[in-house]
Formats: structure tokens, C-alpha cells, sequence
């Protein structure tokens, strides 16, 4: 887990005993780099993750047997990609130096899809690798012109004048944030897994009903200020239960994990990350929400 307000109420879960409740037992990761947290899970050091659904396909491309089993949000303007304020818009960018969190990962996804879609050509700009919490210092420094991240950096580029260029809205369904648990652990161990997925929902509705407690928690847990967490809350959208149920199903367009899926899937099979479509069935597990559903 890291520092982010996507799955924050992961910390409501623990802080309010809503896993033991459930009959499970957790015990939270945090790593301020999303992408040391990747490593942990890829490496196995971890049962599950949460990330992005982008790097789920890709990871399970790579052989890294992954299952989807809870939506934990989708952004809208919780992921941004903030330049020098003398840049009107995501075209001034050719020719100039670009962050992103990692290589083929979701953030090198959005920002290469949000540029495309802006008229500029991968090959038209350079990019940095710069992790998102980074960004503000590397544009102080000079050494990016323009860079993908979220909050806490987010506030404190905007704070210092520089300016939202893109949102994650403006390559809709890209970045949906998930619960990933590695195959192995669902199939020895599928009721406890449905238990985390229960308590997760309870902590959502406890953030839901009780605002002020809930981001004092999830704040003072990932060590953010309480504004910071606010503005994090209100670039996404939980899904909750019925949200995740639909969502899982299979339908076309981008608030489908199948639709999104097939979207994200394309893009890296044209860049050569990907040597063949992957089965999205084996990648989206359902039947914890479906459970709770019924």
C-alpha cells in the first residue's frame, strides 16, 4: 500500500477491527514508492497489492499469476500531469522533458495516451524517471519540464505555480486503482481473501458516514496532511459494492474492467509489451463481490 487516498480506508479496516471482525488477519505495507511496492509484490515478499489495473495485466503477462478482487476506486482528477506554467496545454511539451513514476507502468500509460491525444508523439519528447512524490523537486531543479503525480505532490506543485496540464479523466478509464492478490493465495485461501474484500466495503461506508474521523485516520496512518488526503478524496470515486459488481462484469466501455481492459491491453500490445491479448478472465476475479452481493 502507499501513500494514497484511493485505498486509504484500508487503514479505517485495521484502525476500526473491521478484519478481525471478518475472521482475517493483514498487516499493511507502506512504501512511499509505488514502485518499490510493485517490486515487493512481484518478488513475492507480499500476498496482494494495491495498484493499478494496468500494471495487473501486465503483470500477469510477465507470469506473475495476478487476480483482480476489489475496485478501490476510479480517478478523475486525483492523477495529473502538472507543468511549467508557461505551457497552455499538453502540446507545448514537444521537445521538452517528461516524469513518469516508472517504465511500462500505468503512469508511462497515461502520460503516453494523454499526449497522443494532445497531438504529441512519444518520440517528440524525453522522458525522466522521476516517482510520483519526486515531481516537484525535479521541476525545481529543472531537470522535467512537465511530470505525472498525485497527491500529496500534486497540492504542493499547485501551491508553488505550477499547472495541471492533464487529468486523469481525459483518457477516461485508464487508471483505475484495484486490490490485486497473487492467484496462489486465492485458491488456498479463497475466504479469507472475500473477508478483506468485506471489511474494505465496511471501511468505505465508515468513510462515507463519518468524514472527519475517517480522514483524520487514513492522514495521520500514511503520514499526509488532512487537506492533502480531502483533495485525494475528491479526485476518485469509490465504487462500493454494487459499483465493484458492475464494474467486474462484462461489459464495453471504460467503467468496465473488461472494457478498460481491452483498452489498456491493445495499447501495450502495439508498444510490444505485450506478445499476445491477454485473457481477462484470468486476470478479473468477481465472485468476492458477487458473494457479498447476494
Amino acid at each position: 500500500i502507499n501513500p494514497w487516498a484511493c485505498s486509504a480506508h484500508a487503514y479505517i479496516a485495521k484502525e476500526k477491527g473491521y478484519f478481525e471482525k471478518n475472521g482475517v488477519r493483514v498487516e499493511l505495507v507502506l512504501d512511499k514508492n509505488y514502485a518499490l511496492s510493485r517490486q515487493r509484490y512481484i518478488d513475492g515478499k507480499v500476498d496482494g497489492i494495491f495498484g493499478v489495473y494496468s500494471d495487473a495485466i501486465l503483470m500477469s503477462s510477465e507470469g506473475i499469476s495476478s487476480r483482480v478482487v476489489y475496485i478501490a476506486d476510479f480517478s478523475i482528477s486525483a492523477d495529473v500531469i502538472v507543468g511549467k506554467p508557461e505551457f497552455k496545454d499538453l502540446s507545448g511539451l514537444k521537445g521538452k522533458k517528461v516524469g513518469i513514476d516508472s517504465v511500462n507502468t500505468f503512469s508511462h500509460l497515461f502520460v503516453l495516451a494523454a499526449l497522443e491525444k494532445s497531438g504529441v508523439k512519444e518520440q517528440e519528447v524525453r522522458f525522466e524517471i522521476v516517482p510520483a512524490q519526486d515531481v516537484v523537486k525535479a521541476l525545481e531543479e529543472g531537470s522535467i519540464d512537465a511530470g505525472h503525480t498525485w497527491e500529496p505532490a500534486k497540492s504542493a506543485a499547485i501551491k508553488k505555480g505550477y499547472k495541471v496540464l492533464a487529468e486523469a479523466q481525459y483518457v477516461p478509464g485508464l487508471i483505475t486503482d484495484v486490490l490485486v492478490f497473487n492467484a496462489r493465495v486465492i485458491k488456498k485461501r479463497p475466504m479469507e481473501i472475500k473477508a478483506v474484500v468485506k471489511a474494505l466495503l465496511e471501511a468505505e461506508d465508515f468513510l462515507q458516514n463519518n468524514r472527519q474521523e475517517a480522514v483524520k485516520i487514513m492522514s495521520k496512518c500514511e503520514d499526509m496532511a488532512e487537506g492533502e488526503m480531502e483533495e485525494g478524496l475528491r479526485g476518485i470515486v469509490h465504487p462500493g459494492l454494487k459499483g465493484n459488481i458492475k464494474a467486474m462484469r462484462k461489459e464495453e466501455g471504460s467503467t468496465s474492467l473488461f472494457g478498460s481492459g481491452k483498452i489498456i491491453a491493445d495499447f501495450y500490445l502495439k508498444r510490444g509489451q505485450l506478445s499476445f491479448l491477454p485473457d481477462l478472465d484470468k486476470i478479473i476475479e468477481p465472485r468476492f463481490v458477487e458473494e457479498l452481493g447476494e
